[in-house]
């Protein structure tokens, strides 16, 4: 007899949303690689990290089950991620990448409040930049 997933989610706290979004990604992985649910769940359980706190376990599945869903755009987001990170933008400054990463460049939102401040965003972003290949 095959588990049910929803049962199998239950130890892992998702709330409603989360859970559709789940079982979303988890129906189209079935479609698109031509197995089973439970067995790419089962999979994607079995890669969580053993050292993952109990209520952190549920945002590791969704990484895992995201990357999974979405391999090309989950790894230009790591990429983008790392590179913003190792700019070293001011802790109040956010930088997005365009939804998808469908146009060039990327938002800048947040705050500068000292000369200290601005001078690192300006290091930071000539550090930045548009395009991936340059």
């Amino acid at each position: 007899m095959k588990a049910n997933p929803l049962q199998i989610l239950l130890p892992y706290r998702l709330n409603q949303n989360k859970q559709r979004e789940v079982f979303e990604w988890l129906t189209d992985l079935s479609k698109r690689d031509g197995r089973p649910v439970e067995e790419i769940l089962d999979t994607a359980i079995k890669l969580i990290p053993s050292n993952i706190q109990e209520a952190k376990r549920g945002d590791a599945l969704r990484e895992i089950l995201r990357d999974q869903r979405y391999p090309r755009y989950q790894k230009r987001k790591k990429e983008f991620d790392a590179k913003v990170k190792k700019s070293g933008f001011p802790a109040k400054i956010q930088i997005h990448p365009h939804p998808w990463f469908e146009e060039e460049g990327f938002e800048i939102r947040g705050k500068v409040t000292s000369e200290e401040e601005k001078d690192q965003l300006i290091r930071a972003l000539q550090k930045m930049t548009v395009r991936d290949d340059t």
